[in-house]
């Protein structure tokens, strides 16, 4: 009898274990979407616990960097990814904006949460039909860009254009005195460009500056 009873505890006691182990050995999964990473299991709870306590340690810096990384960290696509690069390639150079004069000026950085704005207009402005700075809700490149996530207090301007390549879309820009400010204004420090494609003229463009 008492073997029997030694076999039972053995088997429940077994049986626990690999009842309970997924939970403990559980690998976070990401997916990624819009260049955003998310967690889709409990256990990136327990992942960020360990993150806070190893920050200090330089052996997984190069961890904690693929984490943060999963975040979209540029053009969604190589139409922006080019007037992105056209439109800092352009600041490298003094030029006049109508009649003023505007030096050569830093590149900008890109934003995710400037690119999602843009890009969120550049698409409402081909799903409805339209063509304005103001959306068909009333809001302004000011709302889009705080409801992107962006400081409303840093909200510098916008550019918008009807255009079938990003070269034709950006000398269309740098030729007309309005949108070659924004582009050569050294108090912007951040950009997002947003394509959609379709329109017209084969696409419709966006981009959105800021001054963090």
């Amino acid at each position: 009898m008492s073997g029997w009873i030694f076999l039972t505890v053995i088997c429940l006691a077994f049986g626990q274990l690999t009842h309970s182990w997924p939970a403990q050995d559980q690998h976070f999964r990401l997916r990624t979407a819009l260049g955003r990473a998310e967690a889709i299991d409990e256990s990136w709870r327990n992942f960020r616990q360990k993150l806070k306590s190893i920050r200090n340690n330089n052996e997984v810096n190069d961890d904690l960097n693929f984490v943060h990384d999963f975040k979209r960290r540029g053009p969604n696509n190589d139409n922006e990814k080019e007037v992105f690069e056209l439109t800092n390639k352009a600041r490298q150079q003094g030029r006049y904006c109508g009649s003023t004069w505007y030096p050569a000026t830093t590149e900008l950085k890109w934003n995710d949460e400037l690119g999602d704005a843009a890009r969120g207009h550049a698409e409402s402005m081909i799903d409805n039909d339209y063509f304005s700075h103001t959306d068909i809700d009333g809001s302004n490149f000011v709302d889009r860009e705080e409801a992107a996530g962006y400081p409303r207090n840093c909200a510098a301007a916008e550019n918008i254009a009807s255009n079938e390549t990003p070269q034709a879309t950006v000398d269309a820009f740098i030729e007309s005195p309005g949108h070659c400010v924004n582009i050569m204004n050294k108090n912007s420090k951040a950009i997002g460009i947003g394509y959609a494609e379709g329109g017209p003229d084969g696409g419709y463009w966006v981009q959105d500056f800021g001054r963090c």
